[in-house]
């Protein structure tokens, strides 16, 4: 992500959603990236195995997000 987030202007908000940090290492991924952006928790809780947002909160609270 710190070579796409450098083209990514400050003010966007980036998304923390279920469906993509459980599929990489979402520490190396948004950890560089927590002093540069706003976060925002997501879920695609119309999916039927999704569990709402447990998974992205979780993720954000490890992250020292709020």
């Amino acid at each position: 992500m710190r070579e796409s987030a450098a083209r990514v202007p400050p003010e966007c908000l980036v998304e923390i959603n279920n469906r993509y940090v459980w599929r990489g290492d979402w520490r190396r991924f948004y950890g560089p990236c927590r002093a540069r952006f706003r976060f925002v928790i997501s879920s695609d809780a119309h999916q039927p195995q999704w569990l709402s947002q447990t998974v992205a909160r979780y993720v954000a609270a490890d992250l020292g997000l709020q």
